[in-house]
């Protein structure tokens, strides 16, 4: 089965083919052009590993939050692509994304630049865990999405939220009440700009999948039939204002 994996909401663009057991990842700076340079990325890996599009099974594509233009340029290109070929099409919440690749790959993921407040600075084996993976909804505020390592596997809380500053600092230090917790991307920078990240809680700014694999994990780990789309109506995106938006009002206060 070939699948196309395809991520946007940063700006580092990934995009990934698993063709059976093997997976061919690219990834390119997605600011600037990216409604030109993304097709052809597509089929340069495509042609590749030797893969026709019409070979291709399954599309899937992360669906923010994130960047304002690459989640629409991103999520569009698979969408009519799908669609165009008669595939199976799939969206998967990116922060979803981005944590279940933390949980799923465990300890490794200590190899990644992270910041730990564990004592004696060595992280807990055996235990439940938890990560938060987190993005920028501007207007001072965090988007954050609570996924949780149980015993008999994964749970997913459920939806992204929004939330300011001080309450995200509330939401992680509950969650680090009793077990591990590790805090991915922009809520980082929230934690450490307050000093020190609470006890028993990591700090990781960048996951250690590309976005396009930790998209192929979460069907793994979660279940295709989830995810499943209608190519024909792509789920809304979302950010409070794009980066256009920001900047003219940023001229305008100056």
């Amino acid at each position: 089965m070939n699948i196309l994996a395809i991520e946007t909401s940063t700006e580092t663009a990934s995009i990934a083919l698993r063709s059976d057991s093997h997976t061919a990842l690219t990834t390119f700076d997605a600011r600037g052009l990216l409604t030109e340079s993304l097709a052809p990325q597509v089929y340069k890996l495509l042609a590749d590993n030797d893969v026709q599009a019409q070979d291709i099974d399954a599309i899937v594509v992360g669906k923010g939050p994130g960047s304002y233009t690459g989640l629409r340029v991103g999520m569009v290109f698979a969408a009519v692509t799908a669609w165009t070929l008669g595939k199976h099409y799939y969206e998967v919440p990116t922060l979803l994304a981005t944590a279940i690749s933390v949980l799923k790959e465990g300890h490794s993921a200590l190899s990644h630049s992270a910041v730990s407040s564990w004592p004696n600075g060595s992280w807990p084996k055996g235990k439940s865990e938890v990560a938060v993976g987190t993005a920028n909804a501007y207007r001072h505020e965090i988007y954050a999405r609570v996924v949780k390592q149980k015993p008999d596997g994964i749970i997913d809380e459920g939806q992204d939220e929004i939330m300011e500053a001080a309450d995200f600092s509330k939401l992680v230090q509950t969650q680090a009440a009793d077990t591990a917790v590790t805090v991915l991307g922009f809520g980082c920078e929230t934690l450490q700009a307050s000093g020190a990240p609470p006890e028993r809680v990591r700090l990781m700014k960048e996951a250690p999948l590309s976005g396009a694999e930790a998209l192929l994990m979460t069907l793994d780990v979660l279940g295709m039939d989830r995810f499943r789309s209608d190519a024909h109506r792509v789920s809304p995106t979302y950010l409070r204002k794009s980066s256009a938006e920001l900047q003219r009002g940023n001229s305008t206060r100056g």
